[in-house]
């Protein structure tokens, strides 16, 4: 046993060139769950309904978490933001997410500007927003960042007085 052990190698890392195949989690019955929570977040409940009709939002079957999905031109799957609608901070890109598509709410008619928001509720937030100003939010296209940050590799950070970062460079 222990020579087949010395014998044994890992497989070979994927390429980094090799497609991603993005990995949705199954859909749950209804989207009850994530209504109510996107309604209990002050998002129009038509906008919601919108969402879930165009296939850009559902409910997952096994956590009931927010699913947002980013599609291609073409209107295939690309890209999935899953958010709890339990009251706990879980965050987390479905395996195999290109952020190049990210959820986004296009304009009816091709605009000059387009409005960034760093997730799916914020976009969602302000596509109410205008709403409840009399305006149609689908004359302005709005595209979620999903999360925006960079990465602390480059620097080195001290905390201090527990809540703040310094540079130690």
């Amino acid at each position: 046993m222990g020579q087949a052990m010395a014998d044994w190698k890992p497989p070979p890392a994927p390429k980094k060139d090799e497609p991603k195949v993005l990995l949705l989690p199954p859909k749950n019955k209804d989207c009850n769950r994530v209504i109510q929570y996107l309604f209990w977040r002050g998002i129009d409940y038509q906008l919601i309904q919108e969402c879930i009709s165009d296939g850009t939002l559902y409910e997952s079957a096994d956590y009931h978490n927010a699913v947002f999905i980013g599609k291609d031109e073409s209107g295939t799957p690309k890209y999935a933001a899953l958010r709890s609608t339990l009251g706990s901070t879980f965050k987390q890109d479905a395996s195999g997410s290109d952020k190049r598509y990210s959820f986004r709410l296009l304009a009816r008619e091709p605009t000059d500007t387009v409005h960034l928001f760093e997730a799916a509720i914020d976009l969602l937030s302000y596509a109410t927003y205008l709403k409840c100003e009399g305006k149609d939010y689908k004359s302005e296209s709005l595209l979620s960042l999903s999360g925006v940050y960079q990465p602390k590799k480059e620097k080195k950070y001290r905390k201090i007085s527990g809540r703040f970062y310094v540079s130690t460079i």
